[in-house]
């Protein structure tokens, strides 16, 4: 193969027209120059295009879509006016049914490469996705920029850390950003200044917002680089009462501008937190706690790791590892004997330990800290157990987690939840050559009209010929039948493979 140019074929600001190729591992498509690869946001593949160069590298580089010259039959009119300037989202340009067959094509082929196999070898499964894919997302993060003498909220734009302000976000659940247009309501009335991380003046920060769709309560956490010289926040409490907040905190956050919340909480009226309902239980969220932020995802997860793991049997043990607030832990209690689930955050492992209290529910036991370490507990035991799940964060799961789990805990099964498709395909790439098997892929739409997909991979344990009580195991849950799907038509519109 030839080597890439000394330098990029073409300069800032040159204006090509060109046929889109393809997408890339993220939501822009590619367009080329010989073999230089310009990455166009707002386009689909097949399309010709008019694009303006904003920047050239070496390797690759960026350019902005000027007119569409052919357009695709899968584009339509973006349904958001901020949708051009907003980083929120970066498909509505693109129907949904092909939003689907991009995400799930995508996966398939990350899978085969880290993998090494073909791509028609993985068992793929149809894209899950909402009927209808707008007000799914129940967290909402706002940020905060002066303008003209009022405070303006809003997304980050696109590759960079301006402010682009909001009026309406279709993407949201109403109640989260009613609530949290209303802390920019408030802080102004109040008098509140933002922040400003170049000269250090101004306290606030942000505001995070958790709706919960069947109970409808909403908590706004404000987020505030000091408490000092703080005004009376009384306007901000009563703009959120009127919007249907249901509590509010005070987060303090001095850390740097990556980051989002701090450790410190400061109740401001209500409750801390928020109950929602799913599947038939109660959950507790805190707001600095992990819980799924999508109301359609959420009942998805559960109702395919309650199938997946339908014949569990009821006297053995499920370990959930990176347990959360204990959404499958608890979903799971009425199916197995025992469950176990495993978290490092604290403030998750009371909300998930209050769920259960809440819920009536005895046989689920939580512990705080790191996997890796409190794993080898459960290896200690002579009852292993049945199935593992891992729901770790982007990042993945450490490799002494995975190669705990194979070679210490050796699940029958392992039902990987993973929300980023780059380190689950690394992961499985390392499980397989551990004795284990993928007989399931099923991507899940949890966020609609942004490149985020979320995956739930099926392992089984492939049985050595000395284990006999495994080989028994596996032969009586071979000659159960197919598992019993729980989806409805009403519930979910299958993507293309």
């Amino acid at each position: 193969m030839p080597d890439r140019p000394a330098q990029a074929p073409v300069h800032q600001d040159d204006v090509l027209d060109r046929r889109v190729e393809a997408f890339g591992d993220g939501p822009d498509g590619i367009v080329r120059v010989d073999r230089y690869v310009l990455f166009v946001p707002e386009v689909i593949p097949g399309e010709r295009v008019r694009v303006v160069v904003t920047s050239a590298a070496r390797k690759y580089g960026r350019a902005e879509l000027l007119e569409v010259l052919e357009a695709s039959p899968d584009r339509v009119e973006p349904r958001c006016p901020h949708y051009k300037e907003c980083g929120g989202c970066q498909l509505q340009h693109l129907a949904h049914p092909a939003q689907l067959r991009e995400k799930s094509e995508r996966l398939g082929r990350m899978l085969a490469h880290a993998l090494d196999v073909d791509l028609s070898s993985l068992p793929m499964r149809p894209m899950l996705g909402p009927v209808e894919p707008w007000e799914q997302r129940t967290k909402l993060v706002l940020h905060f920029a002066e303008r003209d003498g009022g405070i303006d909220a809003g997304f980050f734009s696109r590759r960079s850390r301006d402010v682009v302000g909001i009026e309406v976000c279709p993407i949201q659940d109403p109640l989260a950003l009613k609530v949290g247009l209303a802390v920019r309501d408030g802080a102004h009335a109040a008098g509140l200044r933002v922040f400003d991380e170049r000269d250090g003046r101004g306290n606030l920060r942000a505001a995070v917002v958790r709706a919960a769709r069947a109970t409808q309560q909403a908590h706004a956490t404000i987020v505030v680089q000091t408490r000092r010289e703080l005004p009376g926040l009384a306007p901000v409490i009563e703009a959120l009462r009127a919007a249907g907040a249901t509590g509010a905190s005070l987060n303090l956050n001095d850390g740097p501008p990556e980051q989002l919340l701090g450790e410190r909480y400061d109740p401001l009226f209500g409750s801390p937190w928020v109950e929602d309902e799913v599947e038939g239980l109660r959950f507790r969220s805190s707001p600095g706690a992990f819980f799924q932020t999508s109301h359609f995802g959420v009942t998805t997860l559960v109702r395919e790791v309650r199938r997946i793991l339908h014949d569990v049997p009821p006297d053995a043990r499920v370990a959930d590892l990176y347990c959360g607030g204990g959404l499958f832990a608890l979903a799971l209690a009425k199916m197995a004997g025992r469950v176990f689930g495993i978290e490092d955050s604290a403030q998750a492992i009371d909300d998930a330990t209050a769920s259960a209290e809440a819920n009536g529910i005895t046989n689920v036991h939580f512990r705080a800290g790191l996997v890796e370490r409190l794993m080898s507990n459960l290896a200690r035991s002579r009852d292993k157990p049945f199935a593992v799940i891992l729901d770790p964060p982007r990042a993945g799961c450490a490799s002494r987690v995975l190669h705990g789990v194979a070679n210490e805990l050796q699940p029958v099964r392992i039902v990987y939840v993973s929300c980023e498709p780059s380190t689950l395909a690394r992961d499985l790439a390392r499980l397989v050559p551990l004795g284990y098997a993928i007989t399931e892929i099923t991507p899940v739409d949890m966020f609609p009209h942004t490149s985020h997909l979320e995956t739930i991979v099926v392992l089984e344990r492939r049985v050595r010929r000395e284990d006999r009580t495994a080989r028994r195991l596996f032969e009586r849950l071979r000659d159960s039948g197919p598992p019993p799907s729980e989806s409805t038509a009403e519930d979910h519109r299958p993507g293309v493979r």
